[in-house]
């Protein structure tokens, strides 16, 4: 039996024909099957940047199903040593790479650093760093807006109400357009702020390419002459790196126990997928008691551990409401 998978790019050199892998499926969570890796496809997938890969195991029984959703673990061969750091010390400023070393009594000083393998929790680095180094890690958002420049760290110290603060949050959007992003921060006690969601201008020093919704981040906000934030820095912690797509489908069985779908789903243009009939993992905040076998749904979901739906609604709702706007115009 083959089972098509995809891999992040940043693993694809590490990805060989022959390499072992296990698997397990949601409908037999006991059983484990073993097999290999049949043939790595020589292309990309330009859209969500993953490479595919076919694997090979044995279907005793003929258990595997065509079109069963899997979760699989390719075991990569071990390439020696390597030097690894928290994933959260990592400062990405845009140009360069830099973590903040800590040699006691409270001396810090950035350094540049070049970036290897990257993995849930752990990032490989190249060069830049000596075994042995302290790292910063728990608040580093702190002195990360002094250290790439001046590492005097004033800002630490100042007893006055400072201009510029650091907060952590999550982007909920940007409007590339008008430089303009919207964040739900946590609280400011320097300005004494609550946790909010807020508008920030970005400066024109800021890539702001570099912000994507669903990212959490560290952020420098900047008070402007006119009275106004600027968003002036940024430190993200955690990339996204969901790939989403929205689909109509006939619902096929509802589990609301385990919160799951089982959908028969249209084509993924975008992504070059035929039509194909799946489980899907429903998120927490989605109504699930609305939907009955044989309704006809539009439905958005995300690649994460599994396909969880975040959006769905009844596709004559979804009709109906086309029609109304349209009507209003």
């Amino acid at each position: 039996m083959w089972v098509e998978a995809e891999v992040f790019e940043r693993d694809a050199d590490v990805i060989k024909k022959g390499l072992p892998v296990s698997m397990t499926l949601d409908y037999l969570p006991s059983k484990e099957w073993h097999g290999v890796v049949d043939y790595v496809y020589p292309t990309l997938n330009s859209q969500t940047r993953t490479l595919r890969v076919r694997l090979k195991f044995d279907n005793p029984g003929y258990l595997l199903k065509p079109n069963m959703f899997a979760q699989v673990s390719l075991q990569a061969e071990q390439t020696g040593n390597t030097m690894v750091v928290p994933k959260e010390s990592v400062i990405r400023t845009g140009q360069q790479d830099r973590v903040v070393l800590d040699f006691g009594d409270g001396q810090f000083k950035s350094v540049a650093v070049t970036l290897g393998r990257v993995g849930e929790n752990e990032v490989e680095i190249l060069t830049g760093l000596e075994e042995g180094d302290v790292v910063v890690t728990s608040a580093q958002f702190l002195i990360d807006s002094e250290s790439s420049k001046s590492s005097d760290f004033k800002r630490m110290y100042h007893d006055e109400v400072p201009t510029s603060v650091w907060m952590e949050g999550e982007v909920n959007s940007v409007m590339a357009g008008h430089r303009m992003v919207n964040i739900t921060h946590g609280p400011a006690k320097e300005w004494d702020w609550p946790e909010m969601t807020m508008d920030f201008t970005v400066a024109d020093s800021v890539d702001i390419d570099a912000l994507k919704s669903g990212q959490t981040l560290h952020f420098e906000v900047t008070k402007t002459d006119d009275g106004g934030y600027e968003l002036t820095g940024i430190h993200i912690m955690t990339e996204p790196e969901v790939s989403s797509a929205t689909v109509m489908g006939v619902i096929n069985l509802v589990d609301a126990q385990n919160r799951i779908m089982n959908i028969s789903r249209g084509p993924i243009e975008k992504w070059g997928r035929p039509a194909a009939t799946m489980d899907f993992m429903l998120a927490e905040d989605v109504d699930i008691s609305a939907f009955n076998v044989g309704d006809e749904v539009m439905f958005t979901f995300e690649i994460r551990d599994d396909f969880v739906i975040t959006e769905i609604s009844l596709a004559d709702n979804t009709q109906q409401q086309d029609a109304v706007d349209h009507s209003a115009h």
